[in-house]
């Protein structure tokens, strides 16, 4: 099914620039912070869930 469109309907968006930082900031972990980050990460989550459920019980 094609679509007839005028020039002045087209927009014409420049592609995003290069993000050559990203590449200059990689950075290895070691085994020891990835596990600090993952307790880190389901502490915060399971201390979210209890929160919200505190509320839900007071509410």
């Amino acid at each position: 099914m094609a679509v007839e469109e005028d020039e002045d309907d087209v927009a014409v968006v420049d592609p995003p620039p290069r993000k050559l930082w990203v590449a200059r900031s990689r950075r290895t972990y070691s085994k020891t912070d990835l596990d600090i980050v993952r307790l880190e990460t389901l502490d915060y989550i399971s201390n979210r869930l209890i929160s919200l459920d505190s509320h839900k019980l007071d509410g």
